[in-house]
């Protein structure tokens, strides 16, 4: 007696239907639906807009599956547009965390642990999909804490322009550090190259509400004082990859912070990780 075999692979690209007398293949089949008792066996297949139907009723009729093949492109699968939402408001999005490497007279700031670095909070982000598929937009809001630090030098106000200055002779220092900190506006566009992996190029607007000059002084001690003529909004760029709610990112930071010659400049390079929730 012939024998009715449905083959299902799961790893093809894409849809189709084959016939070839009493063999059917179905390349990834949405729905099937199997029932058999002892006399006949019936089979019925869901794949986009087309549906199968085959039945036997014979005592003979069987059914044979192959064994699912491992998909090493999986995690590169795109997702189909359908199953996107055009809108998504994320409450709190993203923590973030790196070290910075600044340039200038700061580059010291490796030594002895005494290091710069910034943290960062997302939240309210707003996520629109106008194509619905793995292109996204998103913008947000967020707080951002960011501190230069650095040793062998002392932070002072000349007039109305923060000046590095040295360390007097007998005074013990650990060093310096100047701290920003204030409201952020990440700015997205998002790739996904599968539903839980995607790349993504952020523009920051970054409005400081607060900065602090902090010297340390021997092993306890510390005098610090507020600083007035930097600037309130600058910018940056970052770029990101994320897989399952884990991140990595570099970040690039023009020397924005105070107009020329009243404070100090650097170009600096952030590396760091991202917590996305």
């Amino acid at each position: 007696m012939k024998k009715l075999v449905l083959v299902v692979f799961v790893t093809a690209s894409s849809a189709a239907f084959a016939q070839q007398k009493d063999t059917t293949v179905i390349l990834q089949p949405e729905r099937v639906e199997i029932v058999s008792d002892d006399s006949s066996l019936s089979v019925k297949v869901d794949n986009k807009d087309q549906t199968f139907e085959a039945s036997m009723f014979n005592e003979d009729a069987t059914l044979e599956v192959e064994k699912h093949r491992l998909n090493f492109l999986a995690p590169f699968t795109l997702r189909k547009k359908w199953d996107m939402q055009p809108f998504n408001l994320i409450p709190i999005s993203e923590i973030s965390a790196g070290l910075l490497i600044p340039g200038g007279a700061t580059k010291q700031s490796w030594n002895e642990g005494f290091i710069s670095q910034e943290i960062g909070v997302n939240f309210l982000t707003f996520q629109y999909r106008p194509w619905r598929d793995h292109r996204y937009f998103s913008i947000g809001t967020g707080f951002q804490m960011t501190r230069f630090a650095g040793k062998d030098f002392l932070y002072a106000m000349d007039g109305d322009r923060l000046i590095k200055t040295p360390v007097p002779e007998g005074v013990t220092s650990r060093g310096a550090y100047l701290d920003f900190t204030g409201a952020r506006i990440p700015i997205s566009y998002g790739f996904e190259l599968s539903p839980n992996n995607s790349l993504e190029l952020t523009a920051g607007i970054n409005y400081w509400l607060n900065a602090k000059a902090v010297n340390l002084m021997g092993v306890n001690n510390f005098e610090g004082f507020n600083v007035t003529n930097f600037r309130p909004v600058t910018v940056d760029a970052r770029l990101s990859w994320l897989m399952n709610g884990l991140g990595l990112y570099v970040k690039y930071m023009p020397p924005l912070w105070f107009k020329p010659g009243q404070g100090p400049q650097n170009h600096t390079i952030s590396l760091g990780g991202i917590i996305r929730l």
